[in-house]
């Protein structure tokens, strides 16, 4: 079903950039059914529920591409050193902004210990294949914000 599909993107978005050819088939005309939001009591439970996902599905391509995403965050994602910096556990839009503002900052000690994991995965991670690992996370970001700049222009 429509639904079934946008949740599997939205999931998708949230941990890897989409192909701008999937952006361009699943927002250009999947979502793009759902995302008009109507009036009408006639709406099935089907129906709200694909459109639940078409919007949530857009949140996730977006928040993807946010300005304060790093290479470090996705090279920390990616490599499985710790928590990203960016995405906290039940994603972004859903997270109320008291759970924001009461996180801890992480102290100097924490941050030179994360830094060092990050160091020692992104060189053996070098090692073993060719191209380097912050080249990649670094086109990974570009894919992502050329994504939501087309999921934009689609919607």
């Amino acid at each position: 079903s429509a639904s079934r599909l946008l949740e599997c993107c939205e999931a998708w978005a949230r941990y890897v950039a989409v192909p701008i050819y999937v952006v361009e088939v699943t927002v250009g005309s999947l979502a793009i059914e759902y995302l008009h939001v109507v009036r009408a009591s006639s709406d099935s439970p089907q129906h709200q529920r694909a459109q639940a996902a078409a919007f949530q599905y857009l949140v996730s391509i977006f928040e993807s591409a946010s300005p304060s995403l790093t290479t470090g965050d996705i090279l920390t994602a990616a490599l499985g050193v710790g928590a990203g910096g960016h995405r906290g556990k039940g994603g972004g839009a859903s997270s109320s902004k008291k759970s924001v503002n009461t996180k801890k900052k992480q102290g100097n000690k924490s941050k030179k210990r994360h830094e060092k994991r990050l160091g020692r995965a992104i060189a053996v991670q070098d090692d073993s294949e060719e191209g380097g690992s912050v080249d990649a996370a670094e086109r990974e970001l570009l894919a992502r914000r050329n994504s939501a700049c087309v999921a934009a222009a689609t919607a």
